[in-house]
């Protein structure tokens, strides 16, 4: 944190959040395929996404501060491409009610957590629920010979 009231110290200050910011983006996946994340700080943010990094989730989309509508709508552009990736990992955010009705209405899902791991847990989830999902319907329509 920086603090003061001199013009260089500020420009210094804005010069260094540039950078975290620039080297935050970078982790975003540029063919615009992935969850969504939100945190409460930059830092948290940062965290997040190398977490994320680590652990193979790509990432569309990134923001800071509470989930809004305008999220949800801009994380439902994942049902037309990877329906899968129609989620927003929210960490130690408040979920403002509208977001969370128009995320039902619309079937993108908003996690929560407060614990970078708890996210992580809840999405693996949740992918795991859609493949064993996709393996019963593949079967209910495999023809077996007689």
């Amino acid at each position: 944190i920086t603090a003061g009231n001199d013009p260089e110290h500020l420009e210094d200050a804005k010069e260094e959040v540039m950078q975290d910011l620039q080297s935050i983006l970078s982790e975003v996946d540029t063919s615009g395929q992935g969850v969504c994340v939100q945190a409460s700080t930059l830092g948290s943010l940062e965290a997040l996404l190398a977490f994320l990094k680590t652990s193979h989730i790509p990432v569309s989309g990134i923001n800071i501060g509470p989930v809004f509508k305008r999220d949800v709508t801009r994380a439902s552009v994942m049902l037309d491409v990877k329906p899968e990736f129609a989620v927003i990992l929210a960490f130690n955010v408040r979920v403002e009610r509208e977001a969370l009705e128009l995320a039902e209405s619309l079937g993108v899902r908003i996690m929560t957590a407060n614990i970078i791991y708890h996210l992580f847990d809840q999405f693996t989830a949740y992918m795991a629920d859609l493949e064993g999902r996709k393996r019963t319907e593949a079967v209910a329509e495999v023809v077996f010979p007689a």
